[in-house]
């Protein structure tokens, strides 16, 4: 009789196998956090024989451990893993194969899954979700389609949030002037990673971010744009801000440099920002210090006075606040 196993000394030069059916149509929909927890549990399926407690599991990688618990929760729900529960608190994870789960009907972790008709009728015979539908209607003017329909439940099934939560992180979006479909789904994936749950979360969540946008509104304004920023835009200011720790009034120096051309643009300041950074001008201080030892390299020509700010835009950011911190939301239905 004999038994068999594969020797391999280097984990790094072995090969863990993913089913294609697994990339094609559960990771795109699923968190990012909760696919990592998949991978490295696959992983540990087919190179590992030892057992690995969740806390490990989120210390690799650098997650809380009952998020890691929440992800073997969310693809039990989708069936292609099955927990078993055994003795000393010990779990043994099956990852099953996908194909044979799709395949066969007869799989006990196969559940009969409603088509889209049936979710659109059985979400509609919810009073909260359906005063939810009407109330993001009136905001877009228009009917909603069936992916925007299907969407909404899918945010409420796998991130957990209420009808009350969606409406609000929609009207977060349309105070910024923001409706396009991927930049809202990027938003609430953020609200799902930072742990908003409740309207409370969402309160602290948008006040720890209400000092950006102000700074986003700023710079926009000296640069005399009148609308909100693109998604480049955002992760170019964001360079600024969290990547170089700039302080504003460094940014706006640089943006006052674009009166040398005739369409101030981000990645003109981007530029000039970059090579102060690269040069340890980090401050306004070290700036104007620089300035008066060499010439400038942007020769500014006459502009109306910065001093102060334009900031006659369409973002009443108290009147803003005020709107996201109602809690009485008398829109929706008990």
């Amino acid at each position: 009789m004999n038994r068999f196993c594969l020797s391999l000394e280097n984990e790094d030069l072995g090969v863990t196998p993913i089913e294609n059916i697994f990339i094609n149509h559960y990771l795109p929909r699923a968190p990012g956090d909760f696919v990592k927890v998949y991978l490295l549990g696959l992983k540990y399926c087919f190179n590992s024989s030892s057992s690995i407690s969740n806390r490990v599991i989120a210390k690799t990688l650098d997650l809380l451990e009952s998020d890691v618990v929440k992800a073997w929760t969310y693809w039990e729900d989708q069936n292609i893993i099955r927990i078993e529960h055994q003795d000393q608190g010990e779990n043994l994870i099956h990852f099953l194969n996908i194909k044979e789960v799709v395949l066969n009907k007869s799989s006990s972790l196969s559940n009969k899954k409603p088509n889209t008709a049936d979710k659109i009728i059985s979400s509609r015979k919810n009073k909260k979700i359906k005063d939810m539908h009407e109330v993001i209607e009136k905001m877009y003017g228009r009917p909603l389609s069936t992916s925007e329909i299907l969407l909404y439940q899918q945010w409420m099934e796998d991130y957990s949030f209420t009808p009350e939560l969606i409406v609000l992180m929609l009207e977060d979006c349309f105070n910024r002037g923001r409706k396009e479909m991927a930049y809202i789904k990027q938003v609430a994936l953020n609200w799902f990673n930072a742990g908003v749950k409740t309207l409370k979360d969402a309160e602290k969540y948008m006040l720890s971010h209400k000092e950006k946008w102000e700074k986003y509104f700023k710079v926009m304004s000296f640069l005399g744009f009148k609308r909100p920023p693109t998604q480049k835009e955002e992760e170019i200011m964001d360079k600024w801000f969290d990547q170089l720790k700039l302080d504003l009034e460094v940014i706006l120096e640089a943006c006052g440099e674009t009166a040398a051309i005739s369409q101030p643009n981000f990645r003109y300041v981007d530029k000039i920002i970059t090579d102060w950074h690269n040069k340890g001008l980090t401050t306004l201080d070290k700036i104007k210090a620089e300035s008066t030892i060499a010439p400038k390299k942007y020769k500014r020509t006459p502009k109306k006075s910065t001093s102060k700010l334009d900031l006659d835009h369409n973002y009443d950011m108290d009147n803003l606040e005020k709107k996201l911190l109602k809690r009485n939301r008398g829109d929706l239905g008990d």
